[in-house]
């Protein structure tokens, strides 16, 4: 393996953030690759194999299937080569403690 693509492996393996490499699409979902940390979130074992952990549906990570929309619309637009204003803020689930 090339210093690049071995420090890329390294650098991927190791950060403390979920990496995904894949395609999310309307309608089906690839998974090429997930780091240990990815898996940790979505409570798989870090040495799962990517089979097990694909991100088999993306409908069913979103809370919002409106934000799953504008997300695949702003995947597609950044292929395309095009900008799109800025995303609205996310909206905060309201946990209802410390209010009276």
């Amino acid at each position: 393996m090339e210093r690049r693509a071995a420090a890329f492996a390294r650098l991927f393996e190791a950060v403390h953030e979920g990496v995904y490499i894949g395609t999310i699409g309307p309608d089906s979902t690839t998974t090429i690759a997930a780091n240990p940390h990815l898996k940790l979130i979505f409570g798989y074992a870090s040495e799962a194999p990517e089979t097990a952990t694909s991100v088999r549906s993306t409908r069913d990570r979103f809370v919002d299937p409106q934000a799953r929309v504008a997300l695949l619309e702003r995947l597609d637009h950044r292929r395309l080569g095009q900008r799109l204003p800025a995303a609205p803020a996310p909206r905060r689930r309201q946990s209802g403690l410390g209010r009276s």
